[in-house]
């Protein structure tokens, strides 16, 4: 089985989890998808950690999503598994009883873009570039940002990024709420840092109570699950 490209470590009360594959602009399948969930696991029961942080190696993307290679070897069986456990590891994200933190430099595109919206809070650098280009290869958004995406941002603006298949640059995104700051190359590393101190300084019986009731709203349930899984096996019919 292929080794999953992520790093993970610990610092101060953060846990990490880090893209590792720059040289294909952290793109990344069912490995890492495992990977991130045998982390979150170990970090809920961890108490002292108090929240978790995703970015992609080096400075050019947060994540461009799947690994298309390894998405278009796969039967209709492995396609099946590939949508159904990124639906499931992002819905642990999304519920996750700890403050999660996408810090985006670079491209955030397609499922990369799914997973920074199942996160809390998503945090840009003046480079960050945003798109759902799924469309565009034939198929749609397979891991939830159809429903997140609209749940964000509305729907006439998720119509617009989802069906048009085009890019947003850091202050577009930031204007239509899909990122709460963007920061400056310099003050990048400070800024961020603050944030988590905020995010750690949390209550974390309140904030869990708090983030369950939110979590109604922003996980996907088995309809959005299958179709997704349908809509994709009917793209890969026509090729």
């Amino acid at each position: 089985m292929k080794t999953a490209s992520i790093e993970n470590y610990k610092e101060e009360q953060t846990q990490f989890i880090v893209f590792n594959r720059p040289e294909k602009y952290n793109c990344f399948g069912l490995p890492e998808l495992d990977a991130i969930q045998q982390i979150l696991k170990r970090a809920e029961n961890d108490e002292e950690i108090r929240s978790v942080a995703f970015r992609g190696k080096g400075d050019k993307a947060f994540s461009t999503g799947a690994d298309l290679i390894q998405f278009t070897a796969l039967d209709q069986k492995g396609l099946i598994h590939w949508i159904k456990t990124g639906h499931e590891v992002f819905n642990a994200v999304a519920a996750f009883p700890k403050p999660t933190l996408a810090l985006i430099q670079g491209y955030a595109l397609g499922g990369g873009l799914e997973l920074a919206l199942a996160c809390d809070f998503r945090l840009a650098g003046p480079g960050a570039v945003f798109g759902s280009p799924e469309l565009r290869h034939g198929w749609l958004p397979g891991w939830g940002g159809i429903h997140r995406l609209n749940q964000l941002i509305g729907e006439a603006n998720a119509k617009e990024l989802v069906f048009l298949a085009e890019k947003l640059d850091a202050d577009a995104a930031l204007n239509l709420g899909l990122v709460n700051r963007v920061f400056t190359k310099e003050s990048w590393q400070e800024e961020t840092t603050a944030w988590l101190a905020k995010l750690n300084q949390l209550d974390p019986d309140a904030f869990k109570m708090a983030k369950a009731v939110f979590s109604t709203h922003t996980k996907t349930g088995d309809q959005s699950i299958w179709y997704d899984v349908l809509s994709t096996l009917y793209s890969r019919s026509k090729e």
